[in-house]
């Protein structure tokens, strides 16, 4: 029983190392082998019980349980393959006869091979399972340092030279007093209208940013209402375009992405974060009701202010979200319908990297027959998108874009442990995806969750690939956000001057790490 475990173990722990969708480090494999060892090695356990039991009520004893249980598999796979590749009983089913093939009579193929090794082989091979194990406990304690919360102190000491257009300064309805780490590098990182005139040309002036954290507040109503009165006290009424960004979980926003607009727009465009969480995205998830009610409230109360305007004094309003962000704007859009986007005045809206419950959550609006907003374009890969005719590619106001690699918008959760998910079938598989990545039960479940962690790991270098979108941030919203003005030579020295920025940054934090007086 031991030997079957054993060596089912063994080979979906070889499974484990084919690639997925982000390169992983020494110790996710570790962890990665161990948790399929573990399934596997289960899955070897049952099959054996299961054999043990047919073999004393069939012919042929333990022979004849293996065809029948070979048989049986073999059914439930011909009736799963009858039924819609949508039924989860079906996916189920043929998951089950899957393991139940892999373990039973491919376990008696492989202990029959196992069983003509020199003993010194197979002591090896017992031995390469424990030290998987061993590794895989040294490899959990470097995961769990990775996933803690970071340290806002750190973060909070790097010293930020404010312009005088950003909220926190004298006078402000939001002090710097209840803004933590990342509203003060929302703030601290606002790009001066002479640093704008310098690198794109022509006239500018300083962008305002307003930031509204946990501690601004106690509800979120009222942090909604004190950032539309900050935006106003600052002059963002008066600006061309009020950009609305969605946090991630912990408070943060792209800093490119504020940073490209704030360049695009030559500094006319005022921004606004409201903070909903403070923990990383993976366990703020509890709070995205919050970030809903944070989300409509602040338009709401943005819509109100500027109803009381002149038609032609009002500036047009845009919406941004990114990962969890995007998520959060996703769900809204599903509670109000598609129509929210016309009541709260929303003229343009750009989301990228949606996670997969809020893909879901956009396809059920058109599961329900709502129209989609005029304007909306939906994008995998940037090539397909600047290759649109000049005229279909000025039309788009609402501008979807996720890479078909992300793992953030395609880990489904448990589901992937029993079902493929359609983006890895064979038919319609998108080329962005690895070749050799193949659905395996169980395993592809933990090798894309170990994607999810990597893929949201960002280092100063930009790569258009999986969860990061900062490389082709400026193009995106180029398009989404309508500045045809902007030429191809200006687009360029954006491009370089936010992957800088990102450099600058980067180089910030390290230094915040080793003192507590880092600038």
């Amino acid at each position: 029983m031991l030997e079957r475990a054993l060596v089912v173990a063994s080979g979906a722990a070889l499974l484990s190392r084919t690639p997925s969708l982000v390169p992983r480090t020494p110790q996710d494999q570790a962890l990665i082998s161990a948790g399929a060892g573990l399934m596997g090695g289960a899955s070897g356990l049952v099959a054996e019980g299961a054999l043990a039991v047919l073999g004393r009520g069939v012919p042929g004893g333990r022979k004849g349980a293996t065809v029948l249980l070979g048989g049986f598999a073999a059914g439930a796979l011909a009736w799963a393959a009858a039924r819609s590749r949508r039924d989860r009983a079906a996916a189920a089913a043929d998951t089950v006869a899957r393991v139940l093939l892999a373990a039973g009579p491919g376990g008696e193929v492989a202990l029959s091979a196992y069983g003509r090794l020199p003993s010194q082989q197979r002591r090896d091979l017992a031995g390469k399972v424990w030290t998987t194990g061993l590794a895989a406990v040294t490899a959990i304690a470097a995961l769990r340092q990775k996933l803690a919360e970071p340290r806002d102190l750190v973060k909070s000491s790097i010293r930020y030279e404010f312009l005088g257009s950003v909220s926190g300064g004298e006078g402000s309805l939001l002090p710097l007093a209840g803004i933590d780490r990342e509203g003060r590098k929302f703030l601290g990182n606002a790009v001066p209208g002479s640093r704008i005139e310098a690198l794109v040309g022509g006239s500018a002036v300083d962008p305002i940013r307003v930031f509204a954290g946990l501690e601004s507040a106690e509800t979120p109503a009222e942090r909604a209402r004190l950032a539309v009165s900050e935006l106003e006290r600052l002059g963002g009424l008066e600006r061309s375009r009020i950009l609305f960004l969605c946090p991630t979980g912990s408070g943060n926003v792209n800093p490119i992405a504020v940073e490209a607009e704030e360049l695009l727009s030559r500094g006319d465009v005022a921004s606004v974060a409201v903070q909903y969480s403070h923990l990383r995205s993976i366990r703020a998830r509890r709070h995205l009701k919050r970030a809903r009610e944070t989300w409509r409230l602040l338009l709401e109360e943005l819509a109100r202010r500027l109803d009381a305007l002149p038609p032609e004094r009002r500036p047009e309003v845009a919406v941004y979200g990114e990962s969890l962000g995007a998520q959060v704007v996703a769900d809204a859009l599903f509670e109000g319908g598609a129509h929210l986007l016309i009541a709260l005045n929303i003229a343009r809206g750009a989301l990228f990297g949606v996670p997969f419950a809020g893909t879901q959550k956009l396809l059920a609006i058109r599961r329900r027959g709502e129209p989609e907003p005029d304007g909306l374009g939906v994008f995998a890969d940037l090539e397909d998108l600047v290759a649109l005719p000049d005229e279909k590619r000025q039309r788009i106001r609402y501008l979807l874009f996720t890479h078909a690699e992300d793992p953030v918008a395609n880990f489904s959760g448990s589901r992937l442990l029993w079902e493929r998910p359609r983006w890895l079938e064979p038919e319609g598989r998108h080329p962005r995806l690895p070749t050799r990545m193949r659905w395996l039960p169980g395993i592809t479940f933990l090798q894309v969750l170990f994607d999810v962690k990597n893929g949201t790991s960002f280092t100063p270098q930009f790569e258009a690939y999986a969860h990061d979108y900062r490389l082709e941030l400026p193009t995106l919203l180029r398009v989404a956000f309508g500045h045809e003005d902007v030429s191809d030579e200006q687009l360029a020295a954006i491009e370089g001057a936010t992957a800088r920025s990102a450099v600058v940054q980067a180089d910030r934090e390290a230094r915040a790490r080793s003192g507590p007086r880092a600038r």
